[in-house]
């Protein structure tokens, strides 16, 4: 019997975490999304974390000439603590530095 147990708990933990990782890119998140998926089940999980929203990053994007620099600099703070949370790619944080670094670097 105890022979048993151990593969469908592996195999549960498997699918919780694919499903948190899932929710990684959605609003749930991915700390959510393993504890929805733990608690309930991972099918519940998923389900859970397909009708949740999308992260918005885009509104983190700005526009070069409406954004003064203490704003430029506080976005750019706020997009680096993204990156930090694993909520933000490095690449999309790159392109808002990109965009970022010239309003920045005026004085």
């Amino acid at each position: 019997m105890a022979v048993f147990i151990l593969p469908i708990l592996l195999f549960y933990l498997f699918f919780t975490f694919i499903v948190a990782f899932l929710g990684q890119k959605k609003e749930i998140g991915f700390w959510g999304a393993f504890i929805v998926s733990t608690l309930l089940s991972p099918l519940i999980g998923l389900l859970i974390v397909i009708a949740s929203k999308p992260l918005n990053t885009e509104t983190l994007k700005v526009e070069l000439d409406s954004t003064p620099r203490q704003e430029a600099i506080a976005k750019l703070k706020e997009a680096k603590d993204l990156v930090d949370l694993e909520m933000m790619s490095k690449e999309e944080f790159n392109s808002l530095k990109e965009e970022l670094t010239p309003i920045i670097k005026e004085v």
